[in-house]
């Protein structure tokens, strides 16, 4: 594969191969047998910053163009989190979920090493509601 091909993704994104040896390899999100496909939005900013970004950061276009890799129409987040407050939920829509599912058991809210500030909502809200329901059955 030669070294900068890009290719369309099915979301609308745009990702650019690399090779193992790039400085920026470790951002790397479709593996091949000697490089890489890396989204060229992350890739713009990170050549920006002069770094890899972390896994947990976010870049948001702007125009909401997912095609307009411009510097110009990128902004970085440091967390889902502070990138979804910029995407408030609509009314009548289901309320926000935790950007990282997987770190979640099946039954519910449960925590497990989860801080994002939805997560950490839900939980004071679970234990007050416990909380609320033990007092009660305490009085009764």
């Amino acid at each position: 594969m030669p070294r900068g091909d890009k290719r369309a993704e099915v979301n609308g994104y745009i990702m650019i191969w690399v090779p193992l040896t790039h400085r920026f390899a470790s951002m790397i999100k479709k593996r091949t047998a000697n490089g890489g496909y890396i989204l060229e939005h992350r890739l713009t900013m990170a050549t920006h910053l002069g770094r890899p970004l972390d896994s947990q950061e976010v870049v948001h276009h702007k125009d909401h163009c997912k095609d307009n890799n411009e510097l110009s129409n990128l902004e970085l987040y440091t967390s889902h989190a502070d990138h979804m407050r910029l995407h408030p939920p609509k009314p009548g829509l289901t309320p926000p979920r935790c950007p990282y599912p997987r770190a979640h058991s099946t039954w519910g809210y449960r925590m497990h090493g989860c801080r994002c500030d939805i997560c950490v909502t839900a939980m004071q809200a679970k234990r007050k509601k416990d909380g609320d329901r033990r007092r009660k059955q305490a009085h009764a």
